[in-house]
């Protein structure tokens, strides 16, 4: 059985489990253990990265990213 169904997650509403998503990921980053990455993963944060360089100003706020998204997917 799915751990998503063993532990009824998928009972959760959309939004709860988004925001059950974003305090495992928090819980991770709080451990200090580096993420490894395959080398597609790196190439795309590395170009990334570079766009950010040439246009540091064209950036979105990220609750207004998650509000895009949750709109989307309430339709």
């Amino acid at each position: 059985m799915p751990l998503m169904n063993e532990l009824h997650l998928d009972r959760l509403s959309l939004e709860d489990r988004l925001l059950l998503v974003e305090e495992i990921w928090d819980s991770i980053v709080q451990t200090g253990q580096v993420v490894p990455l395959n080398q597609s993963q790196l190439q795309e944060l590395q170009r990334r990265q570079m766009e950010h360089e040439r246009q540091p100003e064209d950036v979105s706020a990220w609750d207004e990213i998650k509000a895009a998204a949750l709109t989307r997917v309430s339709r």
